[in-house]
């Protein structure tokens, strides 16, 4: 009796730990986008997937007042200055303009 009260008892430690591990884990885990886009900080490296400059402010010329990736300044701006790998980091804009792009519709 005592044998399977140990034997349960390890078990269920076992499990315990495991769905601790599993939990922990995704808790932690970076998303799928995230993995996708790991090692990539250059901007042909963003273009590569995300199509060119002008494509990208076609895509976004209703974010605002002006579109961030269509610098009013002439030109285009490198995706690195705002964005770190798939996310937002800076406003690069900001830096010398009032401004917030619009949310995405």
């Amino acid at each position: 009796m005592k044998y399977l009260t140990n034997r349960k008892l390890s078990l269920a430690t076992i499990l315990l730990f495991s769905a601790m591990s599993v939990i922990g884990f995704s808790a932690n885990a970076d998303s799928s986008i995230d993995k996708m886009h790991k090692g990539y900080d250059k901007a042909e490296q963003c273009l590569g997937c995300h199509g060119s400059y002008e494509e990208n402010a076609k895509k976004t010329a209703n974010l605002g007042k002006w579109n961030p990736h269509n610098s009013i300044h002439g030109g285009y701006v490198d995706c690195t200055n705002c964005h770190k790998q798939n996310k937002v980091e800076k406003n690069y804009c900001a830096y010398c303009h009032e401004y917030q792009p619009a949310a995405k519709k």
